[in-house]
């Protein structure tokens, strides 16, 4: 994990250990970040500190998001039982208890989600998903679908020769100051890697 931790840019750095672990390092502020995810969450561990000292990730909007973001029966734990993040969770929709704590700590918080939960599994979908185009889009999700082990098909014309089928590529860096929307993307050009001819 030491290798293939991520500079600390503001940014989402996605690694993938083995082709079905895949660790995602959002480095934003969770009251920007978690509005922008769309995930079925599993379970959160809340590793923030106190709440009465970390008031910036233990407040109502965070607890809101998280059970936006949880799936049913989806849990929470923190080493933290304070009343403010017992009472923030309950009434984002979780039912809170107190369990045994471990070592110095003599309890520990332990949240569920309502609901029954049940694991996401992908690899059964009734329609077999249909991929047009081998640009690096099309063979970006072609990639995607393979690492999930989902079944597609893959639509593309060998005689294209338009700009995706190009077997290398020119860069041309430039240097963005402030926070404008175009900046975003510099830290990821050293992830992209374009496809070759041969795999096209």
């Amino acid at each position: 994990m030491i290798e293939a931790y991520p500079d600390l840019i503001a940014n989402w750095f996605t690694v993938w250990f083995h082709p079905s672990i895949r660790l995602v390092y959002i480095f934003k502020d969770a009251n920007q970040a978690l509005p922008e995810m769309e995930a079925a969450v599993d379970a959160w561990y809340l590793d923030g500190f106190k709440p009465a000292t970390n008031q910036a990730i233990f407040n109502p909007f965070v607890y809101r998001q998280i059970a936006r973001l949880s799936k049913p029966g989806a849990t929470v734990s923190s080493f933290s039982v304070a009343a403010s993040l017992r009472q923030g969770l309950s009434a984002s929709g979780f039912t809170v208890t107190k369990r045994a704590g471990f070592g110095n700590k003599r309890e520990l918080l332990f949240a569920a989600n309502s609901g029954t939960w049940k694991p996401t599994n992908c690899e059964h979908l009734e329609d077999e998903p249909l991929v047009i185009g081998s640009g690096l889009a099309g063979l970006g999700v072609s990639e995607a679908l393979d690492r999930y082990g989902i079944r597609h098909q893959l639509i593309a014309s060998t005689s294209h020769t338009g700009a995706s089928c190009q077997p290398a590529y020119n860069v041309y860096p430039a240097a963005i100051t402030g926070s404008r929307r175009e900046s975003q993307l510099l830290p990821c050009r050293p992830l992209l890697h374009p496809p070759t001819r041969g795999q096209l």
